[in-house]
């Protein structure tokens, strides 16, 4: 598996190479030029509050012991520079959420756990949503020259396909966790004493625990709930706002519909190939496809150049996460979260329900 991410981040690089070596800064209008301070500025606050509304939409599902919006946000700073950064970031960063929650915030792992989950939850349909809004700003035109700037047919039609058997997927496991709990009341606790069976009660009891959770949080809060989707939602649409903030920057000839769908529709490649750091070299030619398909002028030098400044921004935010990263203090003790030893779990024993806000 790491041999396949590592292959697939060198051509996910490749390929964003290969793009953008069509930029061609000559394009950049003098007028524009003067008024790169004002065009930096802008996209600063565009992704200060990017940040707000996307940590915000995880603060609201934290929890009752949840920390600060400003501590969340380093949080996500910091693990989200490895996920977005190393092939399969992914599998290091994400579960370090979880560490560096419970140290933020006093939680248990089970509960630091449903927080993660949620979180994950709320920006995924945030996601989604995003997708299908772009995708219908542009259906007939994206199918219209599907085959020419796409080399497939129905490519509106794939799209949404992807992003219909995310949401089902991600609908069915929420349901599942709410109201069958499979955890609770399919699987069993071992009867052995063995090692193996110790640690499978021992896994198989967080499980139970962060099940019940999920469950509670989604009966008790669910406007809470729907609240911290519209914040994801809202953070993913100021994407396109950026993209748009870009192309009037270099004098694109573009409307807000026209990019906005265009990075709205782009997204779903990102959601796919989410083994490659952002989305790195999939996502950038399909904004040059999609660029392609609206009409625009020079659609791959124009992508390009909006795609290379668009990712300088992300690599600012991971080169500053990775700062936060090595300034990490030392993990303190672990006497506030010990857990239960193995020897104290019971096959028959049931998980400790904890309330959260």
């Amino acid at each position: 598996a790491r041999i396949v991410q590592a292959i697939l981040a060198v051509v996910g690089i490749t390929f964003f190479l290969l793009l953008i070596g069509d930029v061609s800064f000559d394009s950049i209008p003098e007028s524009s030029l003067r008024t790169l301070p004002t065009f930096v500025l802008t996209v600063l606050g565009l992704l200060i509050l990017n940040y707000t509304f996307d940590t915000a939409s995880w603060w609201l599902v934290c929890g009752e012991k949840r920390p600060s919006i400003g501590r969340l946000m380093l949080i996500r700073l910091r693990t989200e520079a490895i996920t977005n950064v190393v092939p399969g970031g992914a599998v290091i960063g994400e579960p370090m959420k979880i560490g560096l929650l419970r140290d933020a915030s006093g939680m248990t792992r089970a509960e630091a756990t449903t927080s993660f989950l949620l979180s994950k939850f709320v920006l995924i349909l945030g996601q989604t949503f995003y997708i299908f809004l772009g995708l219908a700003l542009s259906f007939s035109v994206i199918n219209a020259v599907s085959k020419q700037a796409f080399d497939v047919e129905n490519f509106g039609l794939i799209v949404l396909g992807g992003a219909l058997l995310i949401l089902s997927l991600l609908l069915s496991t929420a349901a599942a966790m709410v109201w069958f709990q499979p955890m609770n009341n399919r699987l069993r606790f071992s009867q052995s004493d063995g090692r193996l069976g110790q640690l499978w009660n021992k896994v198989l009891k967080e499980l139970r625990e962060v099940e019940m959770l999920v469950a509670a949080e989604f009966r008790r809060h669910r406007w809470r709930l729907l609240l911290a989707i519209l914040f994801s939602f809202i953070s993913w649409s100021l994407n396109g706002v950026e993209l748009y903030v870009i192309a009037s920057w270099i004098d694109l000839p573009a409307t807000f519909q026209q990019i906005y769908s265009i990075d709205g529709v782009s997204v779903v490649v990102r959601m796919v190939v989410f083994v490659i750091p952002i989305g790195m070299g999939g996502q950038d030619w399909t904004i040059a496809g999609l660029a392609a398909a609206h009409g625009l002028p020079d659609p791959t030098g124009s992508a390009a150049l909006m795609v290379l400044l668009k990712r300088s921004r992300e690599f600012t935010v991971v080169a500053i996460g990775l700062i936060l990263l090595l300034l990490l203090p030392g993990r303190k003790g672990n006497d506030e979260n010990t857990e239960e030893p193995l020897s104290s779990l019971e096959p028959n024993d049931a998980p400790e329900t904890r309330s959260q806000g």
